[in-house]
């Protein structure tokens, strides 16, 4: 998992102008490669205009919050879907549902998770 900031070229441009950097410095510090003083300070100055903190991560890796769901996708196509309102999950694919377990308790999240993973 790594953090990237997302910005428009208008900003990108002025923080060329501002640091007198090219395009590739700005891009570096904006994907977190750098920890000079400069990167930093463009780190914040992109936020502070606008600028949008990223994570980027191995899709199954991380929950999607969809409201009262959180969602859970998987390279085989699996979704696992949390009810936040009725701690009920459910295992779906090709939008069946494969699974269903309610009032699911936080420690039956890994066991859970690995059954969506293997469908």
């Amino acid at each position: 998992m790594r953090r990237q900031i997302e910005i428009n070229d208008t900003l990108r441009k002025e923080l060329m102008q501002i640091f007198g950097v090219s395009t590739q410095w700005i891009g570096r510090a904006l994907r977190y490669e750098s920890e000079a003083e400069s990167a930093e300070r463009i780190r914040r100055i992109s936020l502070d205009r606008g600028g949008k903190l990223c994570i980027i991560a191995v899709e199954d890796e991380v929950f999607e919050d969809r409201g009262n769901l959180l969602l859970q996708t998987y390279a085989n196509g699996a979704i696992l879907e949390l009810d936040k309102v009725t701690g009920d999950a459910r295992i779906l694919q090709g939008g069946k549902v494969c699974a269903i377990h309610p009032n699911v308790e936080v420690s039956r999240l890994r066991s859970l998770q690995q059954l969506a993973r293997e469908l």
